[in-house]
């Protein structure tokens, strides 16, 4: 009965907030608008392209490919509600220990006559049902789709079993990351890193597996049935996997059987966490109140040079630093710079050996140096590739760190203390900013000189499209940064700004990007003419370098992006800084902008007043 106490308690707070309802909503409207695409696309691919190549006088959908749509929507439907879950899942199942920490009254909760097991249970079970309530919405789709393929009800039934076990894996490994954390911001992001960390693993391993053409009834060495006994392992953690053999004419008893066990596989995964959860809930705490106060010295291999004069902007470009999470903090700089240059020659050397042919060895390519032959459009498309992927994991980084750069002050009570200087808004807000990116600045310079030596080698266009590359980071991390601050000002927990940021930054930047898509044709257009004009200037001959290539679209979109990634800056940062000016401190300085914050007029009726006045 305590546990049920606990769960009431958990649903009856939750159910003040809207953003559950939020979550439903945009779960069913993102299905609905992703079979009418899909279908969409297979209706003018499939049926009227291929009517016409006929020379049919009529459009008839083929059964067959109908039948394939459908299958290949229902794989994708199951990978995509897994992935869902395990996004969803923490953002809101990870502040159920966290925020009563943050309010304090989980000591009270302590003292009370409940077991650690009992408080851990009813969390769980409170954010279960919200979880469930979520990704019952896309139930409707599953069984639509099911009966159009006609598919048996054991596998309907092991879908559903299989989801609701990935859900209690991914919940209970929620609870468990907030237990171990102080803050929700913390667990969220602790939690994400760790199941993307083995997401990648699976995938990687599965696809390792699937290559070498190992299953469960390889016989051999022993290398080889321990890497068959893996890729079993592996293949039930995969929803498409399990309950493939419905779709191949296999009996629904053997899908079922199969999706019990795959649900068995993540129910012991969370069953694990929930043990050490309970195990773990009242030592962590006590460790954490008696660290209260304590600061553990940073592993520092250089000086830190004297304050100047923004002392904000060194605090956090030389104290707090770039690493999104406190843990992190504790590694010497120095020893990321290493690594991050070794890593990225390491890649560069791979992919140059890879793209040039000719010399046998290191002597002839000094001594013939003729006889290299360099596959340039490979290595622009890889240094492209790799600037994409360097953007956004720079960006997600100063993202997170500028989300609770006001919020962590608010939530460790010095933000009204940094209020009370005589620094003006803009300098406060701005230094912060500035103080983060500084900080990325030496991982940037790491990387970017490998690469920069590797774009050599793929020519000019090459080199030009990794420096715009360069720039336009750089404006991600000010895009993401500005955006940050302006979630962290008007937030009031530093989980519910990164939640903001990522919003923002990611799904609002996407959509800019779309809306800004006809531009991108257009500055295509104009660097090609631009530079097809100024050869036909230098050799009289134009050579059509970057029309239809991949180098001058992709610079061409870098332009795009570095535009949209200004407006939006310039956008978010003022407005942080009305923010704070408006709600946060009392106006003082001349060079503040204002901004009255609305108010709505209230109408005073008098009681003994007629309508006709």
């Amino acid at each position: 009965m305590a546990v049920l106490d606990v769960a009431q308690m958990e649903l009856v707070l939750t159910s003040r907030r809207n953003s559950h309802f939020l979550w439903r909503y945009i779960y069913g409207g993102w299905l609905v608008l992703q079979f009418c695409w899909l279908w969409f696309m297979y209706w003018i691919v499939e049926v009227i392209a291929s009517s016409m190549m006929a020379a049919g006088s009529g459009v008839s959908p083929d059964p067959a490919a109908t039948q394939k749509f459908l299958s290949g929507f229902l794989e994708l439907f199951l990978w995509q509600q897994m992935v869902l879950i395990i996004l969803v899942s923490p953002a809101i199942a990870a502040g159920a220990i966290t925020d009563e920490k943050e309010r304090g009254t989980l000591q009270y909760l302590l003292t009370a006559d409940l077991t650690s097991s009992e408080i851990v249970l009813g969390k769980l079970l409170g954010r279960l049902v919200i979880i469930a309530t979520i990704f019952a919405t896309g139930i409707p789709f599953l069984f639509a789709v099911g009966g159009a393929l006609r598919v048996s009800p054991g596998f309907l039934a092991g879908a559903v079993v299989h989801a609701a076990a990935i859900a209690f894996a991914a919940t209970s490994a929620s609870i468990l990351a907030s237990v171990w954390a102080k803050r929700t911001r913390d667990a969220i992001v602790h939690l994400y890193l760790v199941l993307g960390l083995l997401f990648l693993l699976v995938i990687l391993g599965l696809q390792v597996t699937g290559a070498m053409g190992i299953s469960g009834s390889a016989r051999g060495t022993t290398t080889e049935r321990l890497a068959a006994t893996a890729a079993d392992v592996l293949s039930y953690f995969d929803p498409s996997l399990v309950l493939k053999p419905e779709l191949e004419g296999a009996g629904s008893a053997m899908v079922f059987a199969r999706a019990v066990v795959a649900g068995l596989s993540w129910v012991g995964v969370g069953v694990l966490c929930l043990a050490v959860a309970a195990w773990r809930l009242r030592p962590a705490y006590n460790r954490q109140l008696e660290g209260i106060g304590q600061r553990r010295k940073a592993l520092l291999w250089w000086a830190r040079p004297p304050i100047h004069g923004e002392p904000v902007r060194w605090k956090e470009r030389y104290v707090t630093g770039i690493a999104p999470l406190p843990a992190l903090r504790y590694i010497p700089q120095n020893l990321v710079m290493l690594l991050i240059l070794l890593g990225t020659t390491t890649i560069a050397v791979l992919v140059a050996a890879s793209c040039i042919t000719g010399p046998n060895s290191v002597l002839q390519m000094f001594t013939q140096p003729e006889q290299f032959q360099v596959d340039q459009d490979s290595i622009t498309q890889f240094v492209t590739w790799i600037s994409l992927i360097v953007l956004f994991l720079s960006s997600l980084i100063v993202g997170i760190r500028c989300s609770g750069a006001i919020t962590g002050e608010r939530e460790k009570h010095t933000w009204e203390s940094l209020l009370m200087t005589p620094l003006e808004t803009q300098s406060l807000v701005q230094a912060k900013l500035w103080g983060i990116l500084g900080a990325t600045y030496p991982y940037l310079l790491m990387y970017a000189i490998p690469m920069f030596l590797l774009s050599l080698l793929g020519g000019p266009v090459c080199v030009i499209s990794f420096v715009i590359s360069l720039g336009v980071t750089w404006l991600a991390m000010f895009y993401t940064g500005s955006t940050g601050l302006w979630c962290s000002a008007r937030s009031n927990s530093s989980w519910r700004s990164l939640v903001g940021t990522l919003a923002w930054a990611y799904l609002g930047g996407f959509l800019a990007f779309i809306a800004l898509f006809p531009l991108l044709f257009a500055i295509w257009i104009v660097i090609v003419m631009v530079v097809e004009l100024f050869l036909l200037f230098l050799t009289g001959n134009a050579s059509g370098v970057l029309l239809g290539t991949f180098a001058g679209f992709a610079i061409a979109g870098q332009i795009a992006l570095a535009l949209g990634f200004l407006l939006g800056s310039w956008f978010f940062l003022r407005e942080a800084e009305k923010r704070v000016a408006d709600y946060d401190r009392a106006r003082h300085w001349r060079r503040e902008r204002k901004r009255q914050p609305k108010v709505v007029p209230r109408q005073v009726v008098e009681y003994n007043q007629t309508p006709d006045g």
